[in-house]
């Protein structure tokens, strides 16, 4: 009778060991799934808004190239020219925290840099924007220093969203054959 005992208990603790290795590889599995979920997601979210980035990137590419050819003459303008336009405007707007907190699951920290990039271009739009006013009471060589600093963030913002856009297109490609745009939502 103690042997049975003993044999029953065994099979209890196997049996118990066995229930949770089973429902430890059941939870690994459905974690995975998430996750490759949430980054189909991600990757059909940087779909949907690469031409947004193109946008932000090709403005901080038209900012470091037009400004620093054009310094002589904005420095001796007394009004400020804003080089910038309304779809450009509009493309800053749309890639709001919403958006950003979609591509979280994206590799190597992209929807970080794309946040810390596009609020580096917004903060210089504002500056450009906020200096219309005061423009016209510098002196040439002052707004040709605030010219040459754009110039110089601008040009280091296109490098970082270069970078991004192309992590963006390649989780774009990876991912949107698996789910559609329309089971997102996103359409």
């Amino acid at each position: 009778m103690e042997t049975f005992k003993y044999v029953l208990d065994t099979l209890a603790v196997v049996g118990t060991w066995g229930a949770v290795v089973v429902a430890l590889k059941l939870s690994r599995t459905a974690a995975k799934k998430a996750a490759s979920d949430a980054e189909a997601r991600a990757g059909l979210v940087a779909a949907h808004h690469l031409d947004h980035v193109r946008n932000i990137w090709l403005l901080a590419r038209k900012l470091a190239a037009l400004l620093p050819p054009n310094r002589e003459m904005w420095s001796t303008r007394a009004d400020l020219l804003s080089p910038i336009v309304d779809i450009e405007r509009t493309s800053l707007t749309v890639m709001n925290l919403d958006v950003i907190a979609q591509l979280m699951p994206l590799p190597n920290h992209c929807a970080s840099r794309l946040s810390r990039s596009i609020g580096e271009l917004s903060t210089l739009v504002e500056n450009i924007d906020a200096m219309h006013d005061v423009w016209p009471s510098m002196n040439p060589a002052f707004r040709a220093s605030w010219i040459d600093r754009w110039a110089a963030q601008a040009d280091l913002i296109a490098l970082n969203l270069k970078t991004v856009i192309d992590e963006c297109a390649n989780a774009a490609n990876t991912h949107a054959p698996s789910i559609t745009a329309a089971e997102l939502g996103l359409e």
